[in-house]
C-alpha cells in the first residue's frame, strides 16, 4: 500500500518523519510526505526512502490553492491518506485541513492539528464521507471536538468515545492508558498493551502513520485501529524495557517489526 502524510510545518518537520516511519516499520509500501519545502528536504535527509511533494514556502501548508492543487493529483495514486501531525493551526490551516479530507476519495486518518479545525460545525463535513474515516485524539483534542472540559472526557470515556463516533460516523481511537477504539455501533474496544514510555513527544505521530499503513493495506477502519493501537501498545513495552529512561517516539516505531514478527509466530 501507499501511504500519503499530509503533515509538518516550520518547526514540526519531526511530526511528519514520525508518522512516515511509523506507516513504513507497519508494513507501507511506499510513503510519501506532502508539505512546505523545508519538511521535505528535511524528511528526504533524515529518511531517503520517503518520497515528497512540496506545497510550497510559507510556514504552514504553502501555497493553500496550489496545495489542494497538487494534493488532488497525488490523491488519486495513494491507498491512504494521514493527516495533520505537526501541520498547524493557523485559520488556513484548518481550512486546507477540512477540505482535503471531505474531498479525499481514500481512507483518511485525522490526528493532531488535523482535528483542531473539527467541532460542531463542522462535524458534518467528516460524516457526509463516504471512505473510512479514523479520528485519532487525545483527551484534550476530545474535549475540543466535543465541546467538552477535558475533565468530563475522562470522566466518562466510553461516552465520549461513542459520541464522537456517532456525530463523525467515523472510527474513534481515544489515546491514553487503555486506549478505547469506537465506532458508529454499541460496542467498544478496549486496548490493555502500553506502557508509560509511550508518553513521549511523537507517540501518537507513529500510531497515525500506523493506522494509515494498516488502512493502505485492506484492513477496515475499525480493525486497522485496534490493530495498530495494539501494536504500538506493544511497541511502547518493547521500547521502555530497552530503554527504561528515555525513551523516543522512534524508538517505539523501530520496535514494531519486531512485535509483529512475534505476534505472527503466536
Amino acid at each position: 500500500g501507499h501511504v500519503l502524510v499530509v503533515a509538518g510545518s516550520t518547526g514540526k518537520a519531526g511530526a511528519a518523519l514520525l508518522a512516515a516511519r511509523g506507516a513504513f516499520r507497519a508494513g507501507a509500501g511506499l510513503v510519501t510526505v506532502a508539505s512546505t519545502t523545508e519538511v521535505c528536504r528535511i524528511a528526504t535527509a533524515a529518511q531517503p526512502e520517503v518520497m515528497t511533494v512540496a506545497l510550497g514556502e510559507a510556514a504552514e501548508c504553502g501555497d493553500i490553492p496550489r496545495a489542494v492543487t497538487k494534493l488532488a493529483d497525488t490523491l488519486s495514486g495513494v491507498d491512504a491518506l494521514v493527516l495533520g501531525p505537526g501541520l498547524g493551526r493557523g485559520e488556513k490551516t484548518q481550512d486546507f485541513a477540512l477540505d482535503v479530507a471531505a474531498r479525499c476519495g481514500r481512507p483518511v486518518v485525522i490526528d493532531a492539528d488535523g482535528l483542531f479545525a473539527l467541532r460542531a460545525q463542522t462535524m458534518s463535513r467528516i460524516s457526509q464521507r463516504d471512505q473510512p474515516t479514523v479520528l485519532t485524539p487525545h483527551p484534550g483534542e476530545m474535549a475540543r471536538l466535543l465541546g467538552l472540559e477535558t475533565v468530563a472526557v475522562q470522566r466518562d470515556r466510553a461516552a465520549a468515545v461513542a459520541r464522537a463516533a456517532s456525530e463523525t460516523r467515523a472510527t474513534v481511537v481515544l489515546k491514553g492508558r487503555h486506549s478505547l477504539i469506537g465506532a458508529p455501533k454499541p460496542e467498544i474496544r478496549v486496548n490493555l498493551s502500553g506502557s508509560p514510555a509511550l508518553a513521549t513527544a511523537g507517540s501518537g505521530d507513529v500510531l497515525a502513520g500506523m493506522v494509515g499503513a494498516l488502512l493502505a493495506r485492506g484492513l477496515s477502519a475499525e480493525e486497522a485501529a485496534t490493530a495498530a493501537v495494539h501494536v504500538h501498545g506493544l511497541a511502547g513495552e518493547r521500547a521502555g524495557r530497552r530503554r527504561p529512561w528515555g525513551t523516543l517516539a522512534g524508538d517505539v516505531a523501530e520496535a514494531v517489526p519486531r512485535v509483529i514478527a512475534t505476534l505472527g509466530r503466536s
